[in-house]
C-alpha cells in the first residue's frame, strides 16, 4: 500500500514482482470487478502446470465512505429472479419471500457502497443506480 499500519509512508511492494522473484512464472494482477477478465485469469491459473498467483487488486469496499444518496436498487418489474446477483455474496443483496410466497431480491441501501459489481453481473439490466441531487 505504501503505508504502514500507523499510516506512515513506506516503500510500495508489488506482490506479483515478489512472486516472480520467488519463481512464480504465472503471477497476474486483475481487477475483481472486471468479472470476465477475472474468470479467464482464474481458468488460466487452474490449467497452468506449476504454481500460480492471482492478485485481485481493488480497494477494499469496506473502506469506502458510506454515502446514502448514491446506491443501487433492483427494479422488480425487470428482475427475472435468476439469483445471479445473490451468488456475489454481497451483504447488501437480500433475498426475501413475499406475502404470496414468491421470491423478491432487493438491495439494502444502507449496506450498499455503490461498487457496481451487481449491476455488471445482472444479465437483465434490472439493477439501476440512484443518485439524489
Amino acid at each position: 500500500t505504501g503505508k504502514t499500519l500507523m499510516g506512515e509512508e513506506s516503500p510500495h511492494l508489488s506482490i506479483t514482482k515478489i512472486a516472480r522473484a520467488m519463481g512464480f512464472d504465472f503471477a497476474r494482477e486483475v481487477d475483481p470487478f472486471h468479472f470476465k477478465e477475472l474468470k479467464e485469469t482464474i481458468t488460466s491459473a487452474l490449467s497452468y502446470d506449476g504454481p500460480s498467483l492471482i492478485v485481485a487488486k481493488k480497494p477494499c469496499v469496506l473502506l469506502f465512505k458510506q454515502d446514502y444518496t448514491h446506491y443501487y436498487y433492483i427494479e422488480q418489474d425487470d428482475c427475472k429472479k435468476c439469483k445471479i446477483c445473490l451468488k456475489l455474496g454481497c451483504p447488501s443483496i437480500e433475498k426475501r419471500e413475499t406475502e404470496d410466497g414468491s421470491l423478491s431480491v432487493t438491495i439494502n441501501t444502507f449496506l450498499c457502497n455503490s461498487c457496481g459489481l451487481c449491476k455488471n453481473q445482472c444479465p437483465f439490466g434490472a439493477i439501476h443506480f440512484h443518485q439524489e441531487t
